[in-house]
């Protein structure tokens, strides 16, 4: 996936200028039931228009958990940490919960 994001936009002078990421994300699901999807994945980024920045500079863990309500209806919950790769400080993790509902219309 390819991603643009624009930062700062008003308070900074690069701040109308997006940075481009490449994305790539690799993930290995196991249906345990035919209602539990059980996943784990990992995701880099790639910046793509940024010379002072070489390499992946941003990096995902994830492991989940996929509910099949009904046919239309899933719930799914997951734990994501990432940490910045490349960067002064690369001991700092930002550690996220997550909930989603989806309705399939």
């Amino acid at each position: 996936m390819v991603q643009m994001r624009m930062k700062n936009i008003y308070s900074s002078e690069n701040g109308m200028l997006p940075k481009f990421y490449e994305r790539n994300k690799l993930s290995i699901k196991y249906e345990l039931t035919k209602f539990v999807k059980p996943y784990v994945s990992q995701e880099f980024f790639y910046p793509l228009n940024q010379t002072q920045n070489k390499g992946f500079n941003k990096s995902r863990s994830i492991l989940g958990l996929e509910f099949n309500l009904n046919r239309k209806t899933q719930l799914e919950t997951y734990f994501l940490f990432q940490k910045e790769l490349n960067a002064f400080n690369t001991t700092e993790l930002d550690y996220v919960y997550g909930l989603s509902f989806s309705y399939e219309l």
